[in-house]
């Protein structure tokens, strides 16, 4: 009883540990625009080889504060733990290739969406062909990324086993390893996946019906900032800006 009374004490104590280190609040400098981000969901936010965060969302960040001549930097942390962050104040803006959802919308705010109306893709290997539809994932035991919209999406559907993995590449592995039969994530991460099991060993099979549309997050508590943003990607979108860094990250 001793040694289970010590075993619960120790759970606890990690848990409490773990808590703090993931809700304690990132540096503000002064009057800087935090910018809070999750680098492991590339081609949006990602570690390269380097050690440096690197993504589509981190160039877009960096542009739109360049205009705006306005100082800022960024904070990496867990994607789950984000909007608790700007909740507590820590963080003003969210980039993380994250979805526009009404949950959300309830404690953010979404700026204009920079992807729209991206179909969820399904991604098997390519010697699996009985899977050719969201229909066909009853029953199978499938990867998503944990409190991204396809985590939201297919969570609906108690039919799906899902297995919530943190990262792209947690995804690769179990897909590769057969611990799960599919991996249902956003048309803008296919790239990566391609790169990292190769273009002939996966079969992609788009799901119109679930769609998402990807933006900045603004705390609600910065609707100034809001405007601006939106006015920025407006003007991006006008002079090609937009255009030229979904070419570079292969979101075209």
């Amino acid at each position: 009883m001793k040694s289970l009374q010590k075993i619960i004490m120790i759970l606890m104590v990690a848990t409490a540990v773990a808590t703090i280190r993931y809700c304690s609040k990132p540096t503000r400098r002064n009057s800087e625009i935090v910018v809070g981000t999750s680098a492991d969901f590339a081609p949006f936010s990602f570690i390269d080889n380097s050690g440096t965060i690197v993504g589509f969302d981190i160039d877009l960040i960096k542009e739109i504060f360049s205009r705006l001549q306005t100082e800022y930097h960024f904070e990496n942390m867990p994607f789950e733990t984000l909007l608790t962050q700007m909740q507590f104040g820590s963080i003003d803006v969210i980039a993380a290739g994250m979805s526009h959802t009404p949950e959300r919308a309830e404690h953010v705010l979404f700026s204009t969406p920079y992807i729209e109306a991206d179909p969820l893709v399904i991604v098997t290997l390519s010697n699996n062909k009985t899977i050719n539809s969201v229909n066909d994932l009853s029953g199978k035991n499938v990867a998503v990324n944990q409190g991204y919209v396809a985590d939201l999406q297919l969570s609906q559907k108690p039919e799906i086993n899902l297995l919530r993995l943190p990262s792209i590449s947690d995804a690769v592995l179990a897909l590769k390893h057969g611990k799960v039969q599919a991996f249902v994530t956003g048309g803008g991460t296919i790239k990566p996946l391609q790169d990292a099991l190769g273009s002939e060993a996966i079969r992609l099979i788009s799901i119109p019906e679930l769609q998402e549309y990807t933006a900045l997050g603004i705390s609600k508590k910065s609707p100034q900032l809001k405007e601006k943003i939106d006015m920025v990607l407006q003007e991006m979108q006008k002079d090609g800006t937009l255009t030229v860094l979904k070419e570079k990250w292969h979101l075209t």
